[in-house]
């Protein structure tokens, strides 16, 4: 266990990133107290916020229990993260529900490419009506 986990503190660095050339870079950098103020007061345009983070431990999930339960696991995630994953499941969700109420068939192919920051999805129906809906399409081989 290193000394992080075993004191519950939470690891001081700063992240910065930059969309450029069609390119998202980001870099870590472990700066003191000092030089991250100096960096922010060179470079900032002015937005500040700040977010209190609050460890959730096990012990913390199992007190959330209720009778004749048990915690058999635990995780989070940023609150921007999850956020954003809601969202994108929210819209995915209601194009799935929408297809299907329409099409009796359809297929989706999922494209997930993460060097060039991108997933991509799309959906398609048959054109011939007469074809089965029973039938299993075959899978595509090329996703672009």
């Amino acid at each position: 266990m290193t000394d992080i986990q075993s004191s519950n503190k939470i690891p001081s660095y700063t992240v910065i990133q930059r969309m450029a050339d069609g390119k998202m870079v980001k870099d870590v950098l472990d700066l003191s107290q000092e030089e991250y103020e100096n960096l922010v007061k060179q470079y900032s345009n002015g937005f500040h916020s700040e977010q209190k983070y609050i460890s959730f431990t096990e012990e913390d999930a199992e007190k959330l229990a209720k009778d004749g339960e048990k915690l058999i696991g635990k995780g989070s995630t940023r609150t921007e993260c999850f956020d954003k994953a809601v969202v994108f499941f929210m819209s995915l969700m209601e194009q799935i529900w929408q297809i299907a109420q329409k099409s009796k068939s359809f297929r989706m192919e999922l494209f997930y490419d993460a060097e060039i920051l991108k997933t991509n999805y799309c959906f398609f129906v048959p054109t011939d009506r007469s074809v089965s809906d029973d039938t299993c399409p075959e899978f595509s081989s090329n996703p672009y």
